[in-house]
């Protein structure tokens, strides 16, 4: 009998899968490769800058020193070239506006140079529109008996309700259960690399709560009171500083118009020439917009703001920004004052849209806020707890 071949067995040893690391976002790759670029001057500048590293850990912005600085000589080193590109184009075609492109790279430096200082800014005022309700949140959180740790859990859970309040929350988190930090040096930390007074006051005296054995209940309860009373003084002195404002720009805008056209009229009568139309004009058209929009700026600053900001009219402002740069300097047969305004009209029609809109969104439930209120609280007089009274509305 002949014997069955030997059957060889070959084992195959598995390949170890490949780790990938995490994903870069953007920011990160670009800092990267400019870090690649500028690294060497990167590390010379930020050791003449030691409070730098402070500036960063206060603002929204995670990179390093050396990175930071590395980002600024590249942007401003292609700002530069884009600059001077658009001067050859200015000089070869004879449209000057081109050279504005040379005003490009001192504005990205500085813009670049000083975005620690911007970022700050952008934490610390959008912690203050949430600062008020995030107090109150917290308190009736602690009256339940909920600790410390337990409303931060819940408040990093709460991004479309408290989007900056739950970065914070998440901030001291991260110390606590990645580092291995207590809670009481992760408050301490929080309060100092905060650019919020207020925020940084109310860690500081939590922490002292906490230290000593205080009663935490009484603490927030407190500090929200004193919170809303200075956001109602806030806002009266708001209601003064607006109707100051809005003499002023009657003044600039009305009363110098008229004296402007007056005065130009006068001219044209006069002299038989028609040249000081052409700045009436450039004011009209360009100066009083502008005089609007700083205005209108000084007001969004001093006024006191909602925890919910809706973007979608500023996006929208953004995008339709350039189209009407374009039909600006566009050579469109038209007269230079109905030029201006198709320029004009342009940017912005589609936010005029959009904001219409979303005021009717919201106008139905802002009407009916106060009568929910009111049937929560009548719930409330007959014994009902808040969820019952909610309960009973639904």
């Amino acid at each position: 009998m002949k014997s069955a071949p030997a059957t060889t067995k070959t084992t195959t040893t598995a390949r170890p899968a490949k780790v990938r690391g995490p994903r870069l976002g953007r920011f990160d790759r670009f800092t990267g490769f400019a870090f690649k670029l500028f690294g060497k001057q990167g590390k010379r500048l930020a050791s003449s800058r030691p409070k730098l590293v402070e500036e960063i850990m206060k603002s929204n912005i995670r990179v390093t020193p050396e990175g930071l600085i590395s980002v600024v000589l590249l942007c401003t080193t292609i700002s530069a070239l884009i600059g001077i590109a658009l001067l050859a184009v200015a000089f070869a075609t004879g449209i000057l506006y081109f050279a504005l492109g040379m005003l490009a790279p001192p504005l990205v430096f500085l813009v670049t140079w000083k975005s620690p200082k911007i970022s700050q800014s952008g934490r610390s005022a959008a912690l203050d529109n949430e600062y008020p309700f995030m107090i109150g949140f917290m308190e009736v959180l602690a009256g339940g008996g909920v600790s410390p740790i337990s409303a931060l859990r819940r408040m990093s859970k709460m991004e479309k309700i408290f989007p900056a309040a739950s970065k914070e929350a998440k901030r001291i988190l991260v110390d606590i259960d990645v580092f291995g930090t207590d809670p009481i040096t992760a408050f301490e930390k929080a309060a100092k690399f905060s650019p919020h007074k207020a925020f940084t006051n109310f860690l500081y005296g939590y922490t002292t709560v906490l230290k000593t054995g205080g009663n935490v209940t009484d603490y927030v309860g407190m500090k929200m009171k004193e919170t809303f009373d200075l956001r109602a003084s806030k806002i009266k002195r708001t209601t003064d500083s607006i109707g100051t404002l809005a003499e002023a720009y009657l003044t600039v805008t009305s009363v110098l118009g008229i004296s402007l056209f007056t005065l130009y009229q006068t001219q044209a009568i006069l002299t038989r020439d028609s040249g000081g139309m052409t700045s009436l004009f450039i004011f009209s058209f360009l100066g009083i917009p502008v005089i609007s929009v700083l205005f209108v700026w000084i007001l969004d600053g001093l006024q006191a703001k909602q925890p919910f900001v809706d973007m979608r009219p500023y996006k929208l402002f953004a995008y339709c920004l350039p189209l009407g740069v374009l039909i600006y300097l566009l050579p469109i047969p038209v007269s230079y004052p109905l030029k201006v305004s198709m320029a004009l009209i342009s940017t912005v029609l589609g936010p005029t849209i959009v904001t219409n809109r979303y005021t009717r969104e919201t106008r139905g439930l802002e009407n009916a806020l106060p009568d929910f209120i009111r049937d929560v609280a009548e719930g409330r007089k007959v014994g009902l707890p808040p969820e019952g009274s909610i309960e009973a509305l639904a």
